[in-house]
């Protein structure tokens, strides 16, 4: 099975697989504890609105394995391993090797990243 990355709305990303806890990762940019969530998003009523849209959802051809989450210098988490990302309602949104998540809480097309954090001067620290 691939790794599970679940988004659901005004929520952080979950990772509920391979740890003995759920992890939860900052979505809304704000978090005093990045990468982690601290519950900012609560604070300041953090709004992902709308489903994305099912994008490249084919089965990969290898399953579980590793994951790594980068946090790029100011931008997106790069994500690298056999991920499967989920809505909130457990709809694929889609099965890829690497992904591009958004951190900064502005990107039009949630949970990916559009490259709003340069536009707003997001900052990781």
């Amino acid at each position: 099975m691939a790794r599970l990355v679940e988004h659901e709305r005004n929520s952080p990303y979950e990772i509920p697989e391979g740890t003995e806890l759920p992890v939860y990762i900052c979505a809304c940019g704000l978090s005093k504890n990045k990468p982690f969530c601290d519950g900012s998003h609560h604070e300041i009523n953090f709004n992902a609105t709308g489903e994305p849209p099912t994008g490249k959802a084919d089965m990969l051809p290898v399953r579980n394995g590793p994951l790594a989450i980068d946090p790029e210098t100011d931008g997106p988490y790069q994500v690298r391993g056999n991920l499967e990302i989920t809505s909130g309602t457990g709809r694929v949104v889609a099965r890829v090797a690497s992904a591009r998540l958004c951190r900064c809480g502005g990107s039009a097309s949630k949970p990916f990243c559009d490259n709003t954090h340069a536009r707003i001067g997001f900052r990781s620290t």
